[in-house]
């Protein structure tokens, strides 16, 4: 099962993890959108900054299963750092629909007001020609 941990795996370890007939199903049904910043920033540092310790190729040649891995771990801390300095955005966004909906219904029940207003000028009109005549 992967885990959002802080805690450093041996390669013993991260091996019997990937043997496990659980792993496949963890690591698709891994949420993305739910790490950590202590997370991210220990993946970074302990793995992703240090190339000696995390050269991708020679994770792909020392394991089949594990170099994809690495490659989407790389990945997954990208979309993450990117996934959360975009959430002010998103959160902007759903205000600014928000204040969409709002401002339609205002114009509409406006809308409305205009066309009563108009239907009434109008008979208003017919009645003020009618007592002229």
């Amino acid at each position: 099962m992967l885990t959002k941990s802080t805690k450093a795996a041996d390669w013993n370890t991260i091996k019997q993890k990937i043997k496990e007939d659980t792993f496949i199903k963890s690591v698709t049904d891994f949420n993305k959108d739910d790490i950590p910043s202590n997370v991210k920033t220990f993946i970074s540092r302990e793995y992703l900054q240090n190339k000696d310790k995390f050269d991708t190729e020679k994770i792909m040649k020392a394991s089949k299963a594990a170099g994809p891995l690495a490659v989407w771990l790389e990945a997954l801390i990208t979309y993450s750092e990117i996934f959360h300095s975009i959430a002010p955005l998103r959160a902007e966004l759903n205000e600014l629909e928000s204040e969409e909906a709002r401002m339609v219904n205002e114009k509409n029940a406006l809308d409305d007001k205009i066309a009563n207003l108009e239907i009434s000028i109008k008979s208003l009109e017919d009645e003020y020609g009618a007592l002229i005549a």
